[in-house]
């Protein structure tokens, strides 16, 4: 059963994402407890936009649930994508981050995905298929956003 995103707690979702456990990456849609994601008022002040993962236990919201200021999850994205890059080409240097980890680290983030990309089952695709086919649609979202603010 999937529960809607509750719109009176602290959070105030503005624009919401139901059943985000059926999106949600490699889990199986009754194997995650992460159930929506939402943008809205943060917890902490209403005047700042905040995104959240919320969380269902089965029997009730999740205290645990992830809010993050707007521009955290922009950063661990960068963080994520430009580890990526670096751990297939070393040439690449650091984002404005500025983030650093050994040769072996680099090459264990390419290992997870390499090795989670074996033959995957029917109906399944493996995880650096996923990752390709998430970064193609940011690199769309990115394009129409751009455009819709005026960078060039």
């Amino acid at each position: 059963m999937n529960q809607p995103i509750p719109t009176h707690l602290s959070h105030t979702p503005l624009i919401r994402v139901e059943s985000y456990n059926h999106k949600d990456g490699a889990y199986h849609p009754n194997d995650t407890d992460a159930k929506g994601l939402s943008i809205g008022l943060a917890s902490w002040d209403k005047s700042e936009v905040s995104l959240k993962v919320w969380r269902y236990t089965g029997e009730m919201w999740s205290r645990q649930a992830e809010e993050l200021p707007w521009h955290r999850p922009l950063d661990l994205s960068i963080l994520l994508l430009s580890s990526i890059a670096h751990s297939y080409r070393a040439d690449i240097p650091a984002s404005s981050l500025q983030e650093s980890g050994s040769p072996q680290n680099f090459a264990q983030l390419k290992a997870y995905f390499e090795s989670n990309s074996q033959e995957p089952k029917p109906g399944e695709t493996t995880e650096l298929e996923e990752l390709k086919r998430r970064i193609r649609e940011l690199r769309n979202i990115l394009e129409l956003a751009a455009d819709a603010l005026g960078i060039n």
